[in-house]
């Protein structure tokens, strides 16, 4: 065998034989971050990353903390918050939309 090809393998075998702990550093760091993230989500009692992926695979409300409580993990989403993600989508990103929306008409949804 010639020498890229033993390095090649040697190192296949080291990943393999260490699991997770051969994770580049800038993996590990994105993880700590994500983690931060989370607690303080949780702590505040809004949605963690985790949720907020699971919502937009879903199109429902979910929440991994609900476990907890002994309840479903999602729920269907209201018609107010079904009617609201109608219209974010379609004005997203239309400014003068964003800066009427901005005006506080004391309107609640």
């Amino acid at each position: 065998m010639n020498f890229p090809i033993k390095l090649l393998s040697l190192l296949s075998l080291l990943a393999i034989a260490n699991g997770c702990a051969f994770i580049p550093a800038p993996l590990l760091y994105m993880n700590n971050i994500k983690t931060v993230y989370d607690t303080v989500s949780f702590i505040n009692d809004s949605p963690t990353s985790n949720d907020i992926v699971l919502s937009s695979l879903t199109g429902m409300n979910c929440r991994v903390s609900n476990v907890i409580d002994d309840l479903d993990v999602c729920s269907e989403k209201s018609s107010t918050e079904k009617m609201q993600d109608y219209v974010n989508q379609d004005y997203e990103s239309d400014e003068v939309f964003q800066k009427l929306a901005s005006i506080d008409t004391d309107i609640i949804w």
